[in-house]
C-alpha cells in the first residue's frame, strides 16, 4: 500500500532523515520506534505532504505522493492522527469531526462516518455539544482518531497516541488502534511506547538519529537484546 524509497529530508541546512525505506502492507499495522529526535514524527509529516523531501519517493496504491500538497494526499485517502492531538480546542466535539470529513469523497458519508464513531467512542457521542478543550486528555485523544475516520482513510497515520495519558488510557487509544485494524485500517503507528508499540503490531522498524537500523516483525524485535537493552532496560 505504502513504499517510502531511499527518502531524504533537511530543515535547513540540518538533514534528520537519510534514505528512508520502508512498506506498510494493506491490512498492517506497521510501528516505528526510536528515541526523540530519531525522526519518527518528520516521516508521518512527509508522507502527509507537511514536510517537503530533498529525494526519493513516497509511492501510495502506486502513485507518488511525495510531490503532493497534504490536501491531495488526504485525498488520496492518507488521514493523520497528528502527535498532541492538535484538535481545535474552540469547536465543539461534534464540529471537530465535521472538520474531519472535508475531503469531498468523505462529505458525501459524513452522518454515515458520525454514526460510526460514535459507536466506537461513546463518549464523543455523550459530549458531542462540549467546546473540544473541555475533555480529558484521554477523550482529546479519541477525539483525534475519531476526527481522521471522518475523512474514510485508507491508511491511518498515527503519531504518538499515548503521549501525556495516564497508563490506562494509553492502553484503551492501544486497543481502540488494535480494533481499527482488525476493521481493515491500515495503519503506520508512531509510538515512543516500545513495548506496547511493538506487541501490537505486525512489523516494525528501528529509527536512530534519522537512519533505519533494524526492521522486523513486532515479535521478533521484541525479543532482540538490542531492543531489550536500548528501549525496555531489560
Amino acid at each position: 500500500m505504502l513504499e517510502v524509497l531511499n527518502l531524504s529530508v533537511k530543515y535547513g541546512d540540518l538533514q534528520v532523515l537519510f534514505d528512508i525505506n520502508l512498506s506498510v502492507r494493506d491490512g498492517e499495522i506497521v510501528s516505528i520506534i526510536g528515541a526523540n529526535g530519531a525522526g519518527k514524527t518528520t516521516i508521518i509529516k512527509t508522507i502527509s505532504g507537511l514536510v517537503k523531501s530533498v529525494s526519493g519517493e513516497i509511492r501510495f496504491l502506486g502513485k507518488r505522493l511525495d510531490k503532493l500538497p497534504p490536501h491531495l494526499v488526504a485525498e488520496m485517502g492518507v488521514m493523520q492522527v497528528p502527535e498532541g492531538r492538535g484538535i481545535f480546542p474552540l469547536l465543539t466535539v461534534q464540529e471537530n469531526l465535521e472538520m474531519g470529513a472535508y475531503v469531498p469523497s468523505a462529505r458525501k458519508q459524513m452522518r454515515e462516518s458520525m454514526k460510526k464513531v460514535f459507536e466506537m467512542f461513546p463518549r464523543l457521542e455523550e459530549r458531542k455539544s462540549q467546546l473540544a478543550r473541555t475533555l480529558s486528555g484521554g477523550e482529546q485523544q479519541m477525539l483525534a482518531i475519531g476526527r481522521a475516520l471522518m475523512g474514510r482513510p485508507k491508511l491511518l497515520l498515527v503519531d504518538e497516541p499515548s503521549l501525556g495519558l495516564a497508563p490506562i488510557l494509553a492502553r484503551e487509544v492501544f486497543q481502540t488502534i488494535k480494533s481499527l485494524n482488525s476493521q481493515g485500517t491500515t495503519i503506520l503507528l508512531v509510538e515512543q511506547d516500545v513495548r506496547q508499540s511493538l506487541a501490537l503490531c505486525h512489523r516494525g522498524y528501528v529509527l536512530e538519529n534519522g537512519r533505519i537500523v533494524l526492521e522486523g516483525t513486532g515479535s521478533a524485535l521484541l525479543g532482540d537484546e538490542r531492543i531489550k537493552r536500548a528501549y525496555l532496560g531489560l
